[in-house]
Parts: C-alpha cells; structure tokens; sequence
C-alpha cells in the first residue's frame, strides 16, 4: 500500500518526518540531470525538429511583438498620464510576458542547435566565441535543483549550501543567479565553475561541449 506524505507525517514523529524528506530532497539532489543535448545522444531523431520548433516559437514572438507596437500606437492618444502608465504596466506583464517567454524558448533552442553542430576539432583553445557562448546557455539547462516561477524569476534551494526556505533566484532575462542566503552569485560559466569545481577555461568547455 502507497502511503502518502499526510498519512506518514501521522504515523511518525516530526523529527523523523523533517529527517527523511531532508535525506529524500538530498537524493533527488544526487540525480544526475539529463541535458538537452544529453537527450539528443539518447533520442538523435528529435534533432529533425527543433528548427521548426525554432520558427514555430519565433511566430509567436512576432505576434506579440506586433501586438505591443499597435498598443503602444493607440496610448498616444490618451491624454490621461496615469491611463497611459496603467496600460504599459498591463502590456508589459500581459504580452510583454509572453514575448519575453517566447525569445526565451529561441535562445533555448538556438543554443541546443548551436552544441549539437558545433566544431570540436581544436579541444586545447577556446575563443572569444566559446565564451560568449558558453556565459549564454540558460542557467535552467544547468540547475540540478527543482525551480518554481515567482514573477520574471525562477527560485529554489540553492545548491551550493543547505538550506530549507529556497534562497537562489535565476534571472532568465539577464540568465543570471543570485543566493540570497550565501551570496554568490554570476553567470552559466560562474555555475558551472563552482558546481563541478572546474577553473575558467574547463566550464567553457564544459558548456561548449569541448569536453564532453
């Protein structure tokens, strides 16, 4: 019989309670997390289609950039300041939102296009390009830890120190992190350095794939 988290929170003590989901939440911490060209090796026929992916998400970024440009026409109209400051406030959490998630999900594809063709023929040198690259691959592609949304932010325990109330904030319009509770923060390659303790150079090639 399945037990649930209520009936087991009943049947034990707290502390017992508190200490076996501390060891669960530790375990799921320990699972490797499949990447997205990870899954790739794994699954090579979904290769096909993420350049329709890509148009498909650039289609929707369009419209709602259109939709933006023809509203922000009309509140030139309005006279009233504060009808004006209201309705960008509303676009900007309304389509803006959803502009912002569609450029999101390009970057996220174009990146995993990126890694699947890119040239490893020269795996002792990086360049100006690997870095650029390696700082722009989403931090949510990185993070071994379970995010939730919390407005234009992605939060969760942060992974470099034992926390119990999620401290780490992913910022994916800058895809930039920051704890709150142990202060560290950067960008992917700055992830990648202090999570698998790796200098500068090796989180490059890690992220570029120079070293898978």
């Amino acid at each position: 019989m399945t037990m649930t988290k209520q009936t087991l929170a009943q049947t034990i003590d707290e502390d017992t309670y508190v200490y076996l989901l501390d060891l669960q939440r530790e375990w799921k911490r320990t699972l490797p997390k499949l990447r997205d060209h990870d899954a790739l090796k794994l699954f090579p026929e979904a290769k096909v289609c993420i350049r329709e992916k890509i148009r498909e998400w650039e289609g929707v970024r369009d419209k709602f950039s259109e939709s933006i440009k023809t509203r922000l026409q009309e509140l030139r109209e309005y006279d009233d300041e504060f009808s004006k400051w209201f309705w960008k406030e509303w676009l900007k959490h309304t389509d803006g939102s959803q502009l912002m998630g569609a450029e999101r999900h390009i970057k996220r594809l174009k990146w995993l296009l990126y890694s699947k063709n890119k040239q490893t023929s020269d795996k002792g040198r990086i360049t100006q390009s690997d870095i650029e690259y390696a700082g722009s691959v989403p931090l949510e592609e990185l993070v071994d830890v379970q995010l939730r949304t919390g407005g234009k932010t992605l939060f969760g325990l942060c992974p470099f120190h034992e926390e119990r109330s999620p401290s780490f904030h992913i910022y994916p319009e800058q895809n930039r992190w920051h704890c709150f509770g142990c202060g560290e923060s950067g960008d992917s390659i700055t992830f990648i350095q202090l999570r698998q303790g790796l200098g500068f150079i090796e989180a490059v090639k890690y992220l570029t794939g120079l070293s898978v």
